[in-house]
């Protein structure tokens, strides 16, 4: 009984860890699955900003709320290299503790609305969260992880009984793996589920 309940408690705990997007979904106005296809910069008030044009795969938000799917966004970043208007050459400028995006990231973007109406990554590390894979039967989050169940060899389990560490059930071992992208998406989508919820229950 130790044991089974020993790997329930892995369980749990690896799960909250492995794909837990809570605070970037409570920070983000859109989540969208999608590729940078281009950027450009220029300067604004004295200072360099960035456009990412960001092709949508699959807007996450919008499935939420039952609202048309976008096929683009634009995430506006501080920072980059521009040709400066008076000096006429070419000035780079960069943000500290600052997610840097490049052309053809593929990712699930977590963004807010700033007071000019723009899109900006939300704080956090897991603003972007790189996505590999795409156009293959494997499409993971590198960075996380997720437990599944897979047999053993007959020599493992002999190893296991052995050391009298575990019980060994049905062959059976967790072992961690790549989070898939399907699975990343069902939290995404029951987290956005829940914040919908209780922000229907506090307008009401």
């Amino acid at each position: 009984m130790r044991a089974i309940t020993l790997v329930i408690i892995l369980i749990l705990s690896f799960a909250s860890s492995a794909n837990d997007f809570s605070k970037e979904i409570k920070l983000a106005d859109n989540v969208v699955q999608g590729r940078v296809m281009s950027k450009s910069s220029e300067w604004v008030g004295g200072k360099v900003v960035t456009y990412h044009q960001v092709l949508v795969r699959d807007d996450l938000m919008a499935g939420a709320l039952g609202k048309p799917a976008q096929s683009e966004l634009v995430i506006t970043q501080a920072g980059g290299t521009a040709v400066h208007p008076v000096l006429k050459v070419a000035i780079s400028q960069t943000i500290s503790h600052q997610v840097t995006l490049k052309e053809g990231d593929e990712a699930i973007f977590f963004t807010h609305t700033d007071p000019l109406g723009q899109q900006q990554l939300v704080k956090g590390q897991n603003s972007v969260v790189a996505v590999q894979g795409m156009g293959t039967d494997n499409v993971v989050l590198p960075a996380f992880k997720q437990l599944k169940v897979s047999k053993i060899s007959p020599q493992h389990a002999n190893v296991l009984r052995a050391k009298q560490t575990t019980d060994v059930v049905g062959k059976a071992v967790l072992q961690q793996e790549a989070l898939t992208l399907p699975n990343a998406k069902k939290r995404i989508k029951q987290l956005l589920a829940d914040k919908l919820a209780k922000q229907g229950k506090d307008d009401a």
